[in-house]
């Protein structure tokens, strides 16, 4: 996801600051809660790869945050599949990025 480098860079920041950061550079071409919370979420997981946890404590630490940050955003619900579905396990083929900012969130994860 292009969202990287705003997450690089400010992955030393609070998490809602993180967020909100991450979510203010989304917005620029992509303004739905949707997309933005996606690309919140990603910046999440890559916070923890670089503070040196292994990919699965990465993503489920994402998880907590996550769901602890976007817990009363109506688009929550939207976003199950990526906080509760053992998908890293899935074969390649079975992973699908499809252009929708879920799909292309799942892929990248």
């Amino acid at each position: 996801m292009r969202i990287l480098p705003v997450a690089l860079c400010f992955a030393g920041e609070p998490i809602e600051s993180l967020a909100r950061r991450v979510e203010q550079a989304s917005a620029i071409t992509h303004g739905h809660a949707r997309a933005k919370m996606s690309c919140a979420f990603h910046g999440l997981v890559i916070r923890h790869l670089l503070c040196g946890r292994p990919p699965a404590t990465a993503l489920s630490s994402a998880r907590a945050e996550f769901t602890s940050e976007y817990g009363s955003a109506p688009e929550l619900a939207q976003f199950r599949h990526i906080l509760e579905d053992d998908f890293t396990s899935l074969p390649e083929r079975e992973i699908a990025s499809t252009g929708y900012v879920l799909r292309t969130l799942q892929a990248s994860l």
